[in-house]
């Protein structure tokens, strides 16, 4: 398949069979990880800070998932389904992270073990069929929760305090459940016409329910009332301004008479309009009664002092959703004109005022009849605690809906989880062939949720779990987390319940997510825009992540500079002709233990190099020249060392697996004004077969004009993987591939010679141990903060178009991609 897709599109980027499998499940536990922590009352939280500086805190799995820049095209595909469930049902999106990747973690150890992906998948379907149905007999059904206004509370409250601390949840789980049960009054709820209005006042817990509306906008007249009570709301959609005409047209005048005329015949129009409406005031308001107008088009000054005269509050510019939940909370009809108009058109609140925070206005609309709108109102004294409330608002309204809707709870706390997985136990036993490991891998996916639980609770996870199980098993009842104690208690009687919708979507999004990643066998981008090569410039191995450099070139460089300022004009790689400078290897292999690469088993495990106790100037600072073979060995199996700490591990070693070549290098570069460059180091190539080659010699010299004072010594360690950087390695050096057929007794080998390239400058080769598998380098030396050097020698670094550098005793490590494929992430 590979083949014919580089057939048809050359430039084609492919990721195939156990590589793709591998990609998906690395993506997948790898964005389990990030949102693992957040599950549950006692989760952690995450801070996110902006481009400009912003911050915000939280632990919804569904902001957070919004928020991230995810480059993976896997884990971009997970956040994608994560952020429909949310959509869909309100909540569980971090469950859904988790169950595929927990799918994909327990699948990926049947699969090291040769099971085909279909067979598990086929177990994974028949066991989510099999769960979805004990959800149906798990369930709790509660025909009459609408008026059990206890059992929503209790649904409200483990929604928010998996988003906020306890007692700020306890303190918004009435006004939740109050917003919904007004809502419910309707025909349908609709959660928009609740109005969540935040001021940055006071602190969260002032936060309280509106049984009304606040409005973000108060009276644009000094003179017009602050308060009132006993309130006719009039709400319309007119204009008591000077107007455009709906069409492109104009008026002529040919004396100023006829202008002024003019102006005051439409401002009569206007005028007209507002008296209207204050007719229409003084024929209902009875004595203490008050007028309100709220009017979602504009109002001039003119118009608005003619309204404050008469004692009336006028609003302008209200928006649209507004004038919508008016209607529903303080009853009456919004309209296009002021004819004809009657008493029955009129809303009533019974105490409307005005509240000023700086120079902000708000209005408030309280003391409605029968409202079937409210307002949620938020205080707090900065926006990041304003958007961690209001993002946990939106989750406990959905949570009160849709029990609502569904008539039915699940038992929370695990509790599901733990039932679910002890039943696919014994319903294994029905399954036959090898579909049954599906299903017992289903069965263990499930157990991340309490477990998860358990660990972010701070208890030990195997006991917890192993308790829960016993528990459930001996009395055959739900059986939950209690987080606070760490031992199981009922959901029920506690009063912890999960959303039966929520759940049953989980379960189907994330098998069905995990079952289809399963089966893929290749990844490719083949696009049209793919012969686009990137641009250039500094890459950063962390930021690209390992799809951005698996197909690539690639060179770490660690370099230490005194002082120095120069233009590098000139830089050759060539072979080593003269072998006096190192000691060849005649006749047989030597094995070293603390000064040779370690081999690795096929699967591409790193095994650890051992290195002899050296000083410490020589962890950092290999000499560029040498004058043994062993010294050569030496100092790549050093830069290995070195780099064994790097927080990149996973990336370099999916990098090693898939490239071709291997060149380790040290250079010194010094002079003034016009420098020098020489160095020597190892490469490393792979056959058509895919064996490595012994290592083999090669030089570096080099030269460079420019203003430079001092010198500097790097390390270099470049990674092959496009087929004209191999050919050019091979075509400038000679390697040899070893092959041992028989060890004697005193240590030797009969060897036969394999040449992968040849050189025709190379006058000979050293081999010194043949590479069964591949090594495990890992990138980026720093030196370690307890270390003397890096006390005191500080650094600093300027760059000046990518050609200049500036640098005072620093000790730095840089990556470049160099030219070759395309970047698989960028176009297309």
């Amino acid at each position: 398949m590979a083949a014919a897709t580089r057939l048809v599109n050359p430039s084609a980027e492919i990721v195939s069979k156990s590589q793709a499998l591998l990609v998906n499940c690395s993506a997948a536990k790898g964005l389990q990880n990030v949102l693992k922590s957040n599950l549950g009352p006692r989760g952690t939280l995450k801070m996110l800070v902006g481009g400009a500086g912003q911050i915000k805190i939280t632990k919804d799995g569904n902001v957070l998932l919004h928020e991230m820049q995810i480059q993976h095209p896997t884990a971009s595909l997970i956040a994608r389904t994560a952020t429909a469930q949310d959509d869909i049902t309100g909540d569980g999106t971090t469950t859904s992270v988790l169950l595929v990747g927990e799918l994909l973690k327990q699948a990926e150890r049947f699969l090291s073990e040769g099971l085909h992906p279909r067979v598990i998948a086929e177990g994974y379907d028949l066991a989510k069929d099999r769960v979805l149905e004990f959800l149906d007999t798990f369930k709790v059904a509660q025909p009459e929760i609408k008026h059990d206004r206890e059992l929503l509370l209790s649904i409200a409250r483990t929604s928010l305090r998996t988003k906020l601390a306890a007692e700020m949840a306890d303190r918004m789980t009435e006004a939740v459940t109050d917003a919904v049960l007004t809502l419910s009054q309707g025909p349908t709820i609709d959660l928009h016409m609740v109005e969540i209005m935040h001021m940055t006042h006071k602190l969260g817990s002032d936060s309280r329910f509106v049984r009304g509306l606040v409005l973000d906008h108060g009276a644009r007249h000094p003179d017009m009332p602050k308060a009132l009570n006993r309130c006719h709301i009039f709400t319309c959609n007119v204009s008591f301004e000077y107007e455009k005409s709906e069409v492109a047209s104009g008026f002529f005048y040919s004396n100023a008479e006829e202008r002024e005329r003019l102006v005051a015949s439409e401002r009569r129009f206007t005028d007209d309009k507002v008296r209207q409406v204050i007719d229409f005031k003084r024929k209902v308001c009875k004595e203490g009664e008050s007028f309100v107008v709220i009017n979602q088009k504009g109002i001039d000054p003119l118009s608005l002092d003619m309204f404050a005269k008469e004692g009336i509050l006028a609003l302008r510019r209200a928006k649209r959703r507004n004038m919508e939940r008016l209607t529903l909370a303080c009853g009456g009809l919004p309209i296009n004109s002021v004819e004809d108009l009657s008493e029955d058109m009129l809303g009533w609140a019974g105490r409307v005022y005005e509240q000023t925070l700086g120079e902000e206005k708000y209005t408030f609309v309280e003391d409605v009849r029968h409202a079937r709108s409210c307002t949620i109102l938020i205080k707090g004294p900065n926006q990041h605690t304003i958007d961690q409330i209001k993002d946990a608002l939106r989750d406990g309204l959905r949570a009160v809906k849709n029990a609502i809707e569904d008539k039915a709870l699940v038992p929370g706390g695990g509790s599901f989880e733990v039932a679910a997985s002890h039943m696919l136990q014994t319903y294994k036993e029905a399954v036959s062939g090898k579909p049954k490991l599906g299903v017992v891998a289903f069965a263990e996916a499930l157990l991340v949720v309490p477990k998860t639980l358990a660990e972010n609770s701070g208890f030990d996870v195997q006991d917890t779990l192993i308790a829960l199980l016993e528990e459930h098993a001996k009395t055959g009842i739900a059986v939950g987390l209690d987080v606070t104690t760490g031992e199981g208690m009922a959901p029920a009687m506690v009063g912890v319940w999960d959303n039966y919708r929520v759940k049953r979507q989980s379960l189907h999004l994330a098998t069905i997510l995990a079952t289809q990643l399963l089966v893929v066998d290749e990844v490719m981008r083949a696009g049209r825009q793919m012969g686009r090569v990137a641009g250039g410039g500094q890459l950063h191995e962390r930021e690209i992540g390992i799809e951005r450099i698996i197909h690539q070139s690639f060179l770490h460089l660690r370099i230490i500079r005194v002082a120095a300022i120069h233009f590098q004009t000139l830089f050759l790689v060539l072979p080593l002709s003269r072998p006096f400078l190192f000691a060849a290897v005649r006749g047989r292999l030597r094995t070293a233990t603390t000064s040779s690469f370690a081999s690795s088993p096929s699967s591409g495990a790193p095994l650890p190099v051992t290195v002899a106790q050296e000083p410490f100037w020589k962890a950092y600072l290999n000499s560029p020249i040498t004058f043994s073979f062993e010294s050569e060995i030496k100092k790549a199996v050093r830069s290995c060392h070195n780099m064994q700490a790097s927080p990149e591990a996973p990336v370099l070693r999916s990098l090693l697996k898939q490239c071709d070549g291997l060149l380790f290098l040290t250079v010194a570069r010094a002079g003034c004004f016009l420098t020098g460059q020489a160095g020597s180091g190892l490469v490393l190539l792979k056959d058509s077969e895919g064996n490595w080659s012994a290592p083999a010699c090669v030089g570096a010299v080099g030269g460079g004009v420019g203003l430079q004072a001092g010198g500097e010594v790097t390390d270099y360690v470049l990674f092959f993987k496009t087929e004209e950087a191999q050919e050019a390695m091979k075509g400038a050096t000679q390697l040899v591939t070893w092959r041992v057929e028989s060890l004697r007794s005193k240590g030797e080998a009969r060897a036969t010679q394999h040449t992968v390239g040849h050189s025709g400058r190379s006058s000979r080769s050293y081999a010194f141990v043949r590479l069964r598998g591949r090594l495990s380098v890992e990138t980026r030396v720093a030196l370690p903060s307890s270390s003397l050097l890096s006390i005191l020698l500080s650094s600093l670094s300027l760059s000046l178009r990518n050609k200049y550098h500036l640098s005072l005793f620093s000790s730095s490590s840089l990556a470049f991609r160099l030219p070759g494929r395309p970047d698989p992430c960028q176009g297309g």
